[in-house]
């Protein structure tokens, strides 16, 4: 999860990324976690989610900086006056858990607000679960520290990745070409973006249990009714 942060301290830009942090006992303070040096405060409204989390026994959460998803606009609240060469930086959290907390931990996210990204720079190598995704039976469990390799630019290696979260198709990159642009329906006025004319794409292929690009599999599976009419 990419959450809302206040950057209090300086971080410059010849610091190697992901940069590993640390949560105070406060909830509140992150610091850096090889130097303890405070770099941020986390906004009211983070400090209450990570604190319903932290409630939970089961889950574990590990905050690390890393440059903002490209397309993603928000930029930490900043007091630095320092002169240093700085740059933004996201914060995000990857959240570990059993599995039986999983459709609940969905649910929370979505309540709050968040949708649930791939977890970068994992620093454990679990079985990946994400409740705000759809993915057919049967599929071999992926892990975290593969993930790194099947989100690429390639499109072979980005449909390992899609085909158990096929609607981060259009959060990976901001000029993806993944998925195939979609008319603009005649009865619509006002004009689609691309990245809807994509999501529109998308949502029919899904109707239809048919998937006409190589990155997206499909999540229906033919089946014969009683009639003997594939379904």
């Amino acid at each position: 999860m990419n959450i809302p942060y206040t950057l209090i301290g300086s971080i410059e830009a010849s610091v190697p990324l992901p940069l590993q942090a640390t949560l105070a006992n406060d909830l509140t303070t992150i610091s850096c976690r090889d130097t303890s040096s405070i770099l941020g405060r986390l906004e009211e409204h983070s400090t209450k989610i990570i604190r319903a989390l932290r409630n939970e026994p089961s889950i574990s959460l590990q905050f690390f900086f890393a440059q903002p998803p490209e397309g993603d606009d928000r930029k930490p609240t900043s007091r630095a006056k320092s002169k240093k060469s700085t740059f933004p930086l996201a914060l995000f959290v990857n959240v570990y858990g059993s599995s039986s907390v999983g459709e609940a931990f969905g649910h929370f996210a979505s309540q709050c607000g968040f949708y649930i990204q791939q977890p970068l720079y994992a620093d454990r190598d679990v079985e990946y679960c994400n409740p705000h995704c759809l993915s057919r039976d049967g599929l071999e469990p992926l892990f975290t520290h593969s993930l790194n390799t099947c989100v690429s630019s390639t499109l072979e290696n980005i449909s390992i990745y899609l085909e158990r979260n096929p609607i981060d198709a259009f959060a990976l990159r901001a000029d993806n070409d993944i998925i195939p642009e979609a008319q603009d329906p005649k009865s619509l006025r006002t004009p689609l973006k691309r990245h809807q004319r994509q999501a529109l794409t998308f949502m029919v292929l899904r109707e239809q249990g048919s998937s006409d690009t190589p990155s997206l599999t499909d999540l229906w599976l033919p089946t014969t009714d009683k009639l003997g009419r594939k379904v």
